[in-house]
């Protein structure tokens, strides 16, 4: 989607970035009501913390807003891993 919207940005498709933008938003809002997002947020605070609000700050280019996303992201697929390891390690494992 990232990708999508630096091309639509590029090529000044406006219609194309008002819909992909729609959709990060949908997407983030989703992501903020999983039950497991609180977890999760714990393991992935050290991008959490880099990126900050800067993610919604108004200076950010489609460009910038796009890398950060998927460093936001990226950075919480490392923290889906690293949970799922410390679930097998502390319990699953242990059974």
């Amino acid at each position: 989607m990232a990708e999508q919207l630096k091309h639509a940005s590029k090529y000044g498709n406006v219609e194309e970035q008002k819909k992909l933008l729609t959709e990060f938003g949908n997407l983030n809002e989703k992501i903020q009501k999983e039950p497991v997002q609180d977890l999760l947020l714990y393991y992935n605070s050290e991008i959490e913390f880099s990126i900050g609000d800067d993610i919604l700050s108004a200076d950010l280019t489609i460009p910038d807003l796009c890398n950060r996303a998927k460093t936001w992201y990226k950075g919480y697929e490392a923290a889906v891993d690293s949970l799922i390891a410390d679930l097998h390690e502390k319990f699953i494992d242990r059974l």
